[in-house]
C-alpha cells in the first residue's frame, strides 16, 4: 500500500510578473498541488473498476491561471518576451494539462517540459488553433513540469487574453503498470496474442486514448471511402 498523503489542493506559491531576462528555473512561480491520497484513491478505483467505468490514471484538479495573473513575464536577449509557471505534485507519476481557453497568436510558440530538461512535448503554436479554443496535452512523466510560452511583445497581451490554464491532471499509475491485471480488456485482443495473426499491418492503428485527461480507453483510426487521410478515430462502446 503507497503511503497516505494530504487531500489534494491547489496552493499558488509567490507570483511576480517580471524578472531578469532568462532567470534560472529555480525563480520560476510554483503551482503546487499537494500529494495525492494514494490509498483513498485505489479503493476508489477498485469500486469504479467494479461498476464498469473508464480507467482513471489521474486525478484532475480545477485551476483559473493565466499569463495575465500568474507565473513569470522576462524579456529575452533576443527581444521576445517570455511566460513560465512550474506545476508540481509530490510523487506524482505524470501532469497533464488542461486549457479551456486557448489561442495562439502566429507569433507565439508554447512548450511543456519536465523541469530537469529530460523530457518535453513538441511546440504548440498558432496551428494548433482550434474552433473549440482549447488545448490538452499529453501526460509528461514527471511531478514537476514547467509551461513555456514565447512572443512578440506586441502580441503579449493577446496571449494574456485568450490563454487559460483550467486543469491540472495529477498522474498516480500509466497505462500498464497495474500489478496481476491483464493488458486486454473484455472488448478486445492483445495486440501480442496468437489471435491476432493476419493482422500485423492493421495492429499500428490501436492506440490508449486519453479523455478529460484523467479517465484512458481504446480504439483505433479508421479510414474512408475517400482515402483523404481524415484522422478519425474509433473508440470501445
Amino acid at each position: 500500500m503507497i503511503s497516505r498523503a494530504v487531500a489534494a489542493s491547489c496552493l499558488l506559491v509567490g507570483l511576480p510578473l517580471s524578472a531578469l531576462a532568462e532567470s534560472p528555473i529555480e525563480i520560476v512561480p510554483v503551482v503546487e498541488i499537494p500529494m495525492l491520497d494514494f490509498d483513498a484513491i485505489e479503493l476508489e478505483d477498485v469500486a469504479r473498476e467494479a461498476t464498469g467505468m473508464a480507467p482513471r490514471y489521474a486525478i484532475p484538479h480545477e485551476s483559473h491561471l493565466s499569463p495575465a495573473n500568474s507565473g513569470l513575464w522576462e524579456v529575452r536577449r533576443d527581444g521576445d518576451m517570455e511566460w513560465r509557471v512550474r506545476v508540481q505534485s509530490p510523487l506524482a507519476t505524470s501532469i497533464n494539462l488542461g486549457f479551456e481557453r486557448w489561442l495562439l497568436p502566429i507569433s507565439a510558440e508554447m512548450t511543456v517540459s519536465t523541469s530537469d530538461g529530460t523530457f518535453a512535448l513538441r511546440p504548440f503554436t498558432s496551428l494548433d488553433n482550434k474552433h473549440h479554443g482549447e488545448l490538452w496535452t499529453p501526460p509528461l512523466p514527471s511531478d514537476d513540469i514547467v509551461v513555456s510560452i514565447i512572443v512578440d511583445p506586441k502580441d503579449r497581451f493577446e496571449v494574456e487574453a485568450n490563454v487559460a490554464l483550467t486543469k491540472i491532471n495529477v498522474g498516480y499509475r500509466g497505462f500498464y503498470d497495474i500489478p496481476d491485471l491483464a493488458r486486454s480488456g473484455s472488448c478486445n485482443y492483445d495486440v501480442t496474442c496468437p489471435e491476432t495473426a493476419g493482422w500485423e499491418n492493421e495492429i499500428p492503428c490501436v492506440a490508449a486514448i486519453s479523455t478529460g485527461g484523467s479517465l484512458f480507453c481504446s480504439g483505433f483510426m479508421v479510414n474512408n471511402v475517400r482515402n483523404d487521410r481524415d484522422p478519425l478515430f474509433m473508440t470501445a462502446d
